[in-house]
């Protein structure tokens, strides 16, 4: 579960994205806020993306605005 966005990889290769633009860097804010829970997102792991040995699954989770900076 995510709230705004998110971007889901897995050793590297992005496997899903939901509410972020195509090419979004991790700074990007997220396309829209998100109202209410977090909504679960369920994406399948291609079987050829999980390799022998460690794996390493990494999310980033971006808001759909930034909060100013404190002094």
């Amino acid at each position: 579960m995510a709230d705004d966005g998110a971007a889901v990889f897995l050793n590297g290769t992005e496997l899903v994205r939901v509410n972020l633009a195509a090419g979004a860097g991790f700074d990007a804010p997220a396309v829209q806020p998100r109202r209410g829970a977090p909504r679960v997102q369920e994406f399948s792991v291609p079987g050829h993306a999980v390799v022998a040995g460690t794996n390493i699954l990494a999310v980033e989770v971006h808001q759909a605005m930034t909060l100013p900076a404190y002094a």
